[in-house]
């Protein structure tokens, strides 16, 4: 599956009801953006610069980011593939995959 065909598949969903069955099952993952937030040349956080706000020396230590997908249902014994997707620009925010279910 890559970046063309996924968009593919979420350009062609349609809405319809159907009776759905899932694991229960609980996905969390964290991860640091000081370095990529550096690459883009925003540095001096990281080092003080805010004497406009405080006068104490302030600085940021770390960007973290945590994400949290939980499902509560039971029922599904195939692999599948999940993701959350901003409604009004069709932006895929997170996408993940369920292996094994029945684990």
């Amino acid at each position: 599956l890559d970046s063309e065909k996924l968009q593919n598949a979420v350009k062609n969903m349609r809405w319809q009801k159907v009776w759905l069955k899932l694991p229960r099952f609980k996905i969390e993952s964290g991860f640091s953006l000081a370095r990529p937030v550096r690459d883009l040349g925003i540095k001096q956080m990281f080092s003080g610069g805010f004497a406009n706000i405080s006068d104490d020396n302030l600085w940021v230590s770390d960007i973290i980011q945590k994400t949290f997908v939980e499902a509560n249902e039971e029922g599904t014994d195939r692999p599948f593939l999940y993701l959350i997707r901003e409604k009004s620009t069709g932006v895929i925010l997170f996408i993940g995959r369920m292996d094994e279910p029945c684990e």
